[in-house]
């Protein structure tokens, strides 16, 4: 199985911080855009947040980050939520992991949530790794950060989130075959 890995130039090297940078983002071969279809169509998808770089309440900061997501992928709606109705698509989930290790793949990010220790930034910055998973396996992974946040409520945290959101669900994957049905594909 093939995937395929970008890694996108560092953007705004010298904006401060001000905008975020994304470090790394993977599709994988199994990643398809019917995917969402299938999972979508207003139904919840699971959104598990670990890890908090602020000094707040843990279930009050998951669900700040499930709404900043609203919107981001494309096709039919779907509510990131950190509690899904039953009617939610398994074993489709998004995990997101703020300021915990340094450095993992979608892999070990969707096989299993990682030991996440107190990691609250007293400079700002937010380290966020972020998968979309069908059960252990990743369908896309990103690595993204930037400084100079003050709380989860600051726009630049909004958008470090958002733009995570959008690199998790492309529009397509650069291996898709036209008029292919997975899983034939």
């Amino acid at each position: 199985m093939k995937r395929i890995l970008f890694v996108l130039p560092l953007l705004a090297a010298c904006s401060g911080g001000s905008v975020p940078i994304a470090s790394e983002q993977r599709i994988e071969s199994r990643y398809h855009l019917q995917d969402l279809s299938y999972i979508a169509a207003g139904r919840d998808l699971k959104t598990e947040v670990l890890g908090n770089p602020f000094a707040v309440d843990q279930t009050a900061f998951a669900d700040t980050v499930a709404d900043h997501l609203q919107g981001v992928n494309p096709g039919p709606e779907i509510n990131f939520t950190t509690r899904p109705a039953p009617t939610a698509r398994e074993p489709y989930f998004v995990r997101l992991v703020f300021n915990g290790p340094s450095g993992s793949g979608g892999t070990a990010l969707c096989a299993s949530a990682p030991e996440i220790a107190p990691a609250v930034s007293p400079t700002g910055d937010v380290r966020v790794l972020g998968a979309f998973c069908r059960g252990d396996q990743p369908m896309t992974y990103v690595s993204a950060h930037n400084g100079g946040i003050t709380d989860m409520n600051d726009p630049k945290f909004r958008s470090l989130v958002r733009q995570v959101g959008v690199l998790l669900f492309p529009l397509r994957n650069p291996e898709d075959i036209p008029n292919c049905v997975p899983p034939n594909c």
